[in-house]
């Protein structure tokens, strides 16, 4: 099967060819070692470093990954992706195209499919709607509209997909595909030692949490939760990780 990936390129402070990372750059990993020939096309809404890759790149499975910006030449540019666009649909003849990262990319893809007969899975790592970008006029409208159009849905976890459900029908083709751990990163290892070297108290117990810590995500809750619980467990300790506005 040849498939077509089209992603962002930055997303959660990385960047996807540079660090080769995340779900939007396994996945495409994943389906060429299965046999498939599959092509990926991510976006640069924002300025890239100057040591960053080649416009074109090549990854270990055979995966070719083509990137562009957004900005060319200091000013928006949508055009000149979309020409590419439909490029790779006549050149590249896929026979699925896979919609990741933003509402952008899902209602974009669905329209390019529609257009050229070409079947289109959305892949939901969260929950776009609750991206800045949705305050856009009319762009959540057109997003649920894709949503309910795309031949198929991913979901990264069950709450989504019930949400696609809700939009599409129980018996729509939606699943839930997880995020996994790659083990040559992440590992067991000795709990005092990993204590030590982040400087975290020993002989207390530890919760917490990584990632955006901010309003808009929720991270109230969690911190209402921890002083209840906190009054309970007299040693217990509250970690995060990651930007805040609280």
């Amino acid at each position: 099967m040849r498939i077509l990936f089209l992603s962002k390129r930055q997303y959660m402070g990385k960047d996807l060819l540079d660090d080769r990372y995340g779900r939007f750059y396994e996945l495409p990993e994943q389906l060429a070692a299965r046999g498939h020939t599959v092509m990926g096309c991510c976006l640069a809404y924002h300025r890239r470093k100057k040591n960053s890759v080649v416009p074109t790149l090549i990854t270990p499975t055979g995966v070719t990954w083509h990137a562009y910006d957004l900005r060319h030449g200091g000013l928006l540019n949508p055009l000149r992706y979309h020409r590419e666009m439909l490029l790779h649909i006549r050149e590249f003849r896929p026979d699925v195209i896979v919609a990741c990262s933003d509402a952008f990319h899902v209602i974009y893809a669905r329209w390019l499919g529609s257009r050229h007969h070409v079947p289109v899975i959305a892949d939901l790592y969260d929950q776009f709607e609750a991206y800045g970008a949705n305050r856009i006029p009319g762009l959540q409208t057109m997003f649920r509209k894709a949503i309910k159009l795309v031949d198929g849905v991913a979901c990264v976890s069950d709450p989504l997909r019930e949400w696609v459900a809700s939009l599409r029908g129980s018996d729509a083709n939606t699943l839930c595909l997880g995020n996994a751990v790659d083990h040559r990163i992440f590992m067991i290892r000795d709990k005092q030692d990993c204590r030590r070297r982040l400087g975290l108290p020993s002989g207390v117990k530890l919760i917490g949490t990584a990632g955006a810590l901010t309003t808009d995500r929720g991270i109230e809750t969690l911190y209402r939760a921890f002083a209840l619980l906190a009054e309970r467990y007299l040693d217990l300790h509250l970690v995060v990780a990651g930007p805040r506005n609280t």
